[in-house]
Protein backbone atom coordinates (compact mmCIF):
# COMPACT_ATOMS: atom_id res chain seq x y z
CA UNK A 1 0.00 0.00 0.00
CA UNK A 2 0.88 3.66 -0.25
CA UNK A 3 0.65 6.32 2.40
CA UNK A 4 -2.03 8.89 1.58
CA UNK A 5 -1.36 12.59 1.01
CA UNK A 6 -2.48 13.50 4.53
CA UNK A 7 0.20 11.27 6.01
CA UNK A 8 2.86 12.66 3.70
CA UNK A 9 2.03 16.22 4.71
CA UNK A 10 1.97 15.35 8.44
CA UNK A 11 5.69 14.56 8.78
CA UNK A 12 7.30 16.48 11.59
CA UNK A 13 10.78 17.97 11.34
CA UNK A 14 11.99 16.79 14.74
CA UNK A 15 14.90 14.44 15.11
CA UNK A 16 14.66 10.74 15.83
CA UNK A 17 15.86 9.07 18.97
CA UNK A 18 17.81 6.07 17.72
CA UNK A 19 19.84 5.11 14.67
CA UNK A 20 17.61 4.81 11.64
CA UNK A 21 14.55 6.19 13.36
CA UNK A 22 12.55 9.34 12.83
CA UNK A 23 9.53 10.84 14.54
CA UNK A 24 6.14 11.68 13.12
CA UNK A 25 4.08 14.70 14.19
CA UNK A 26 1.97 12.75 16.72
CA UNK A 27 4.98 11.01 18.26
CA UNK A 28 5.01 7.89 16.08
CA UNK A 29 8.32 6.38 15.08
CA UNK A 30 9.44 5.07 11.71
CA UNK A 31 12.56 3.18 10.67
CA UNK A 32 14.08 3.25 7.18
CA UNK A 33 16.35 0.46 5.97
CA UNK A 34 18.05 -0.24 2.66
CA UNK A 35 18.65 -3.92 1.98
CA UNK A 36 18.49 -6.85 -0.44
CA UNK A 37 20.74 -5.60 -3.25
CA UNK A 38 19.90 -7.34 -6.53
CA UNK A 39 22.07 -7.30 -9.64
CA UNK A 40 19.90 -6.61 -12.69
CA UNK A 41 21.36 -7.62 -16.01
CA UNK A 42 18.72 -8.03 -18.68
CA UNK A 43 18.64 -7.41 -22.41
CA UNK A 44 16.39 -4.39 -21.91
CA UNK A 45 18.41 -2.77 -19.09
CA UNK A 46 22.10 -2.10 -18.54
CA UNK A 47 23.80 -3.87 -15.65
CA UNK A 48 22.85 -2.16 -12.40
CA UNK A 49 22.06 -2.92 -8.79
CA UNK A 50 18.69 -2.24 -7.21
CA UNK A 51 18.05 -2.00 -3.49
CA UNK A 52 14.89 -2.38 -1.45
CA UNK A 53 14.12 0.70 0.63
CA UNK A 54 11.71 -0.15 3.45
CA UNK A 55 9.98 2.17 5.86
CA UNK A 56 8.51 0.47 8.91
CA UNK A 57 6.09 2.31 11.18
CA UNK A 58 5.54 1.55 14.84
CA UNK A 59 2.22 -0.04 15.76
CA UNK A 60 0.49 3.18 16.89
CA UNK A 61 1.14 4.81 13.50
CA UNK A 62 0.57 1.64 11.48
CA UNK A 63 -3.00 1.38 12.79
CA UNK A 64 -3.96 4.30 10.55
CA UNK A 65 -2.20 2.86 7.48
CA UNK A 66 -2.90 -0.08 5.19
CA UNK A 67 0.43 -1.69 6.14
CA UNK A 68 3.11 -1.14 8.75
CA UNK A 69 5.88 -1.51 6.13
CA UNK A 70 6.18 0.25 2.78
CA UNK A 71 8.90 -0.83 0.36
CA UNK A 72 10.17 0.46 -2.97
CA UNK A 73 13.05 -0.55 -5.20
CA UNK A 74 15.70 2.04 -6.02
CA UNK A 75 19.01 2.17 -7.88
CA UNK A 76 22.12 3.90 -6.58
CA UNK A 77 21.50 6.68 -9.11
CA UNK A 78 18.19 7.40 -7.30
CA UNK A 79 20.13 8.03 -4.09
CA UNK A 80 22.49 10.32 -6.02
CA UNK A 81 19.46 12.24 -7.36
CA UNK A 82 18.00 12.56 -3.84
CA UNK A 83 21.32 13.79 -2.47
CA UNK A 84 21.65 16.33 -5.31
CA UNK A 85 18.07 17.54 -4.79
CA UNK A 86 18.51 17.97 -1.03
CA UNK A 87 21.80 19.83 -1.48
CA UNK A 88 20.21 22.20 -4.01
CA UNK A 89 17.00 22.71 -2.04
CA UNK A 90 18.71 23.16 1.35
CA UNK A 91 21.82 24.98 0.17
CA UNK A 92 22.71 26.96 3.27
CA UNK A 93 25.87 27.07 5.39
CA UNK A 94 23.88 26.09 8.50
CA UNK A 95 22.17 23.05 6.94
CA UNK A 96 24.87 20.42 6.99
CA UNK A 97 24.27 16.74 6.41
CA UNK A 98 26.34 13.67 5.73
CA UNK A 99 27.66 13.05 2.23
CA UNK A 100 26.23 10.19 0.22
CA UNK A 101 28.49 7.12 0.36
CA UNK A 102 30.64 6.94 -2.75
CA UNK A 103 29.72 4.65 -5.58
CA UNK A 104 32.95 2.80 -4.96
CA UNK A 105 35.43 1.32 -7.36
CA UNK A 106 33.45 0.43 -10.45
CA UNK A 107 36.28 -0.14 -12.89
CA UNK A 108 35.96 -3.88 -12.37
CA UNK A 109 32.53 -5.29 -13.09
CA UNK A 110 33.06 -8.21 -10.68
CA UNK A 111 33.71 -5.77 -7.79
CA UNK A 112 30.50 -3.91 -8.59
CA UNK A 113 28.45 -7.08 -8.25
CA UNK A 114 30.37 -8.65 -5.36
CA UNK A 115 27.86 -9.61 -2.61
CA UNK A 116 30.16 -8.38 0.18
CA UNK A 117 30.62 -5.01 -1.53
CA UNK A 118 26.87 -4.69 -2.15
CA UNK A 119 25.98 -5.59 1.45
CA UNK A 120 28.46 -2.97 2.71
CA UNK A 121 27.04 -0.36 0.37
CA UNK A 122 23.48 -1.16 1.52
CA UNK A 123 24.61 -0.73 5.14
CA UNK A 124 26.29 2.60 4.34
CA UNK A 125 23.18 3.81 2.49
CA UNK A 126 21.05 2.84 5.50
CA UNK A 127 23.34 4.84 7.78
CA UNK A 128 23.17 7.80 5.37
CA UNK A 129 19.37 7.63 5.27
CA UNK A 130 19.25 7.34 9.08
CA UNK A 131 21.31 10.55 9.32
CA UNK A 132 18.81 12.27 7.02
CA UNK A 133 15.86 11.00 9.08
CA UNK A 134 17.41 12.31 12.31
CA UNK A 135 18.39 15.67 10.79
CA UNK A 136 16.60 18.59 12.49
CA UNK A 137 15.71 20.26 9.17
CA UNK A 138 15.55 17.38 6.68
CA UNK A 139 14.13 14.67 8.95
Amino acid sequence: GRPNGKLASAWDRTSGTAAGEGRRARGGVYRVSIHDPVVVNTASERLHVSYTVSTRFEEAVAESLEDDVYAVTRRFSDFVALDDLLRMRFFHPLVIFAPLPTKGEISFRSKRTDPTFLARRARLLTEWMADLCRHPVLG
